[in-house]
């Protein structure tokens, strides 16, 4: 089973000299601070043959929420958590923005960089695309909201970051067509549509193919018009279904250089009245989150 430590307001790495000597012998630790965006989803993943990995958080600033399926906590400035023999993958959120300490053994560090390096590339289309600042965050807290509304014990590890880094792919596309008021070319949009491609290509590499598939497919609609490939129903995987749904909430709900920005019941009603093009599970979480003002406010 999974251990976890979780110290309040106290340093874990105040731990006997034997038992740090002992955690960094047997696991080669390695250390990085992160400052995290608010609303950003992040998470402790477990793999075969990786049940000895150690992963410490220790709170510099702000406030992190963990969830997994035993468990849930809220670490606060100065908390921390140490979590080992890991066999289950946890959820993190940040309720504000966060400065974190992170400790752990080499396998984890690795993804904690690939992920790391990720969020750089999202900043980077933030900087060539202001209208999608903070765009992924709040896909992000959408789709999860979506999930949890269908089933709360739902596993949202990997769509909460597939939901982040869906548009990664923007990266390659030319600023001009990000930034473009007007119309897009036949052209252009032929360029556009390539970026689930190249999220996809990105996130195989540091995320692995469920993620990356489900950004892949986030643009796909159920009547076969979305792009890439032109998927319908059961050939897009659920996730993306839920994905699809929060970005073009999100998108309606913002303020765009092509659109109005709306209020949620005026998205809502849009997107009822063209049902045909989503999950109609996944449209209805989403109906009853915006009826009963569950569905949260994402202020980047």
């Amino acid at each position: 089973m999974t251990i976890t430590e979780i110290r309040h307001n106290a340093d874990i790495l105040q731990d006997t000299k034997q038992r740090a000597e002992e955690i960094y012998t047997n696991s080669r630790l390695q250390l990085g601070i992160y400052n995290i965006y608010q609303g950003t989803n992040m998470g402790i993943t477990h793999e075969e043959g990786e049940d000895d990995t150690i992963f410490i958080v220790y709170v510099l600033e702000g406030e992190l929420h963990f969830t997994s399926t035993l468990e849930s906590f809220t670490l606060k400035k100065d908390d921390s958590v140490m979590i080992y023999d890991i066999v289950e993958s946890y959820f993190a959120k940040a309720i504000t923005p966060c400065k974190l300490l992170m400790i752990s053994s080499q396998s984890n560090h690795q993804k904690i960089q690939e992920t790391n390096a990720c969020f750089n590339k999202l900043v980077e289309v933030e900087l060539k695309d202001s209208y999608t600042k903070g765009h992924g965050r709040r896909v992000s807290t959408y789709a999860v909201a979506i999930a949890l509304e269908l089933d709360p014990s739902y596993d949202i590890l990997s769509l909460g970051s597939a939901a982040t880094f869906h548009d990664l792919g923007k990266y390659y596309t030319p600023i001009e067509i990000l930034q473009k008021p007007g119309k897009l070319t036949d052209e252009e949009y032929k360029i556009i549509k390539q970026h689930p491609i190249d999220s996809y290509k990105l996130l195989q590499k540091t995320h692995g193919e469920e993620i990356a598939n489900i950004a892949l497919q986030h643009h796909e609609r159920m009547d076969g018009s979305g792009y890439p490939y032109g998927l319908t129903k059961d050939k897009i995987c659920f996730n993306a279904r839920i994905v699809a749904v929060a970005d073009v909430f999100d998108a309606l709900t913002s303020n765009r250089v092509y659109n109005r920005q709306m209020s949620f019941d005026e998205a809502m009603e849009l997107m009822i009245s063209q049902k045909h093009l989503y999950d109609p599970i996944v449209l209805n979480a989403l109906v009853r989150l915006v009826k009963e003002n569950k569905l949260e406010t994402v202020d980047v």
